[in-house]
């Protein structure tokens, strides 16, 4: 397995999108935990805490094992484009990019929806630019 032609992505669509939902209610419910953990002002850095917890918990699983709790559930891990490991450069280019395609306080899921859907590896913005699919967890080399 040398190229991303022979790594099948095709029938992800689905289990993304409910893993995203999973992982996003999750990811939001811990950043509301941590920003609420210090009482009133100052609310900025409240939103700073929940903006990294909300990113962390993203970064940390796909660092340490590839995946979150919602691509487990849906039998999703995420894979540089020959089918090795992501790098923990590549993981934080999905992290940070998800601030802009996968936020619901800004355009909603629109822009990696549409990604996803539109690409031909099923790939969102922050999979191309960190050369990265999503695929069942036996394609991890």
């Amino acid at each position: 397995m040398d190229t991303i032609n022979e790594i099948p992505t095709a029938n992800t669509i689905m289990a993304r999108h409910l893993a995203a939902i999973f992982d996003n209610t999750l990811a939001m419910v811990l950043g509301v935990v941590v920003a609420k953990s210090i009482d009133g002002e100052p609310y900025q850095l409240q939103l700073v805490l929940f903006l990294i917890a909300y990113l962390g918990y993203f970064f940390l699983f796909e660092v340490l094992i590839s995946r979150t709790p919602g691509k487990i559930l849906t039998g999703l891990a995420v894979v540089k484009k020959d089918g090795s490991r992501i790098t923990v450069g590549g993981v934080a280019i999905r992290t940070l990019l998800r601030i802009l395609e996968v936020n619901p306080a800004l355009l909603g899921y629109a822009p990696a929806a549409l990604s996803i859907i539109f690409s031909k590896y099923n790939q969102r913005i922050g999979d191309r630019l960190a050369g990265s699919i999503v695929v069942p967890p036996d394609r991890i080399r």
